[in-house]
């Protein structure tokens, strides 16, 4: 996931939980971090989960392809960069 380098809440936990937007959308700079791993050598199934207050109890189709496609290109980065 990705985020705001500010936190939203006080509470880290509320933040993570209500707060995270899809890979490649937020200010963590998931680019250089997943390609430090990759530099590194790390080779693991990536998994993702993006929890934001603004999906939940709605259908998450639209949520997962845009989580999806943001992973899928934070990796492709990751790889050229």
């Amino acid at each position: 996931n990705d985020g705001t380098l500010v936190p939203q809440r006080p509470d880290y936990l509320q933040d993570c939980l209500r707060n995270r937007v899809a890979p490649g959308d937020g200010e963590f700079g998931a680019v250089n971090f997943v390609g430090a791993l990759i530099d590194m050598g790390v080779s693991v199934p990536w998994a993702l989960e993006v929890c934001n207050d603004s999906v939940w109890g709605r259908p998450g189709h639209d949520h997962a392809m845009q989580c999806a496609d943001g992973m899928r290109a934070v990796l492709a980065q990751a790889h050229v960069r």
